[in-house]
């Protein structure tokens, strides 16, 4: 099947393979209603074509469907999941701290899982904190280590809370103030 390079054949041709079972072109599919190129942009329709291709296995699908769940219609369940995803680096590149921002998301929006596995994380978030407090990170940011170390005091274990508290206390006030000043 021969397809011209314009959206409305490639919506017919993904169409037709998707229908065929072919789980990348579902994936395509879904993309091009995400995207809105040449088209209207349809975030249902987008999940729901990325809901199909990761019936069939694949995972990159799950991931981008918990992006848009979690972001477009701030679903504490998809925040929480997409925040699994980015820690085990499931369907997506590992990335911890992406993952602790989609879990105190749905973790703020009272989703007790995503607390359950803040408080399961808190020693790699306490240590992801050190790493930006004393630069062993890419680069050493106080602010970042701050605003982390409190995600460990509000839902850390009973061994790393006291040492985030510690930690807190510890940091200069001008970090406190200035954290504060930006987020007004």
């Amino acid at each position: 099947m021969a397809c011209k390079k314009n959206t409305a054949e490639a919506l017919k041709c993904y169409t037709e393979a998707a229908q065929l079972g072919i789980v990348e072109a579902e994936f395509s599919l879904g993309r091009l209603h995400e995207q809105g190129i040449d088209l209207v942009k349809d975030t249902d329709k987008a999940i729901q074509h990325y809901k199909n291709a990761e019936a069939k296995g694949l995972i990159s699908a799950k991931f981008k469907r918990l992006e848009l769940e979690a972001a477009l219609k701030n679903d504490s369940a998809a925040q929480f999941h997409l925040g699994k995803c980015y820690l085990s680096g499931e369907g997506v590149k590992k990335d911890v701290l992406q993952g602790v921002q989609q879990l105190l998301l749905a973790a703020d929006n009272k989703y007790g899982p995503a607390k359950k596995l803040l408080q399961d994380n808190s020693s790699i978030i306490y240590d992801l904190a050190r790493d930006f407090s004393e630069g062993r990170s890419k680069t050493k940011n106080p602010i970042l280590a701050r605003k982390l170390y409190e995600i460990v005091e509000k839902y850390g274990n009973e061994f790393d809370k006291p040492a985030a508290e510690e930690e807190l206390a510890a940091m200069p006030v001008e970090i406190a103030a200035s954290i504060y000043s930006h987020s007004s």
